[in-house]
């Protein structure tokens, strides 16, 4: 993400072939939407964690004995 908004990578790529394949002069739009999309990737992976916690939490002791079994022990 930070090569997105390098001034003198965005220079050179414009010098090249790659200008035609690339546009280097959205890097700005590229960089923030990049950064948004990791903002919003984040927020849905610690929601995923609060949510296997939520079940971990409320699942019986002989399930979670089954998925760890040197852990936990399944006492009946």
């Amino acid at each position: 993400m930070l090569l997105t908004v390098c001034r003198n990578l965005i220079t050179l790529g414009r010098e090249t072939f790659l200008n035609q394949y690339i546009p280097f002069d959205a890097a700005i739009d590229f960089h923030r939407f990049m950064a948004m999309s990791a903002l919003l990737l984040t927020v849905v992976h610690s929601l995923g964690h609060v949510v296997n916690v939520y079940v971990f939490s409320v699942s019986d002791l002989s399930i979670l004995a089954c998925l760890f079994p040197r852990v936990l022990t399944n006492n009946g």
